[in-house]
């Protein structure tokens, strides 16, 4: 009779083993932290016609020259822009520019979207409509007139954003010479917002004799 029960008793177990296995092999896994097709954000910023002094009103030579722009901002990661701060004026910044400014930006997605990037310049909203060259690249034109108005001093939050860690670090250290002060010239902040992402670039300003 013992050996029955023993038998028994291993047979449960065993019946209780299987099910509660099964059972957790079909509880679904967490999700994990795939990304989709999405949304990448980009900003590069150009004097008119890529010059600083550019007096040109003819429509269609600029449209030409957006035309020819977009072309390389959609088939490369990086191009060289203002917001890089390759002036040659006080640590990098773009020396007494007098001209129109263009905004490129990138919104990789849907062809069927039809939101468009909000941009806030120094807190603002700029409400000016965006020419749109190509799906997901939207184009906009800040007149001269206006961002010059729109500048504002470099306060120390804009110091910490506007330049690298590692040029801060070694101004502190005394191992960057710096040209100027830090705070020297001025800046337009760009706040872009786009969906759920958002990303802020600077545009460093100086003017001088």
């Amino acid at each position: 009779m013992r050996p029955i029960l023993i038998l028994f008793f291993s047979l449960t177990l065993l019946i209780n083993c299987k099910i509660k296995n099964e059972a957790q092999e079909n509880i679904p896994a967490p999700p994990t932290n795939v990304q989709g097709p999405g949304h990448s954000l980009k900003a590069s910023c150009f004097f008119k016609l890529d010059d600083k002094y550019s007096t040109v009103r003819d429509s269609a030579q600029i449209e030409e020259w957006l035309t020819e722009k977009s072309k390389v901002l959609l088939n490369t990661d990086s191009i060289p822009n203002i917001f890089h701060r390759n002036g040659g004026g006080p640590n990098g910044a773009q020396w007494n520019p007098g001209t129109d400014l263009y905004l490129a930006v990138l919104a990789k997605g849907s062809s069927m979207d039809k939101e468009t990037p909000s941009i806030y310049i120094n807190g603002s909203l700029y409400d000016q409509k965006s020419n749109q060259k190509e799906i997901g690249l939207f184009w906009y034109a800040i007149p001269l007139d206006y961002w010059e108005k729109q500048l504002t001093n470099i306060d120390s939050e804009a110091i910490g954003n506007l330049y690298s860690p590692e040029l801060l670090a070694g101004a502190e250290n005394g191992i960057i010479d710096l040209s100027a002060p830090l705070d020297e010239g001025q800046i337009l902040k760009f706040d872009i917002h786009y969906k759920k992402e958002t990303i802020t670039r600077y545009f460093h300003v100086a003017f001088g004799e």
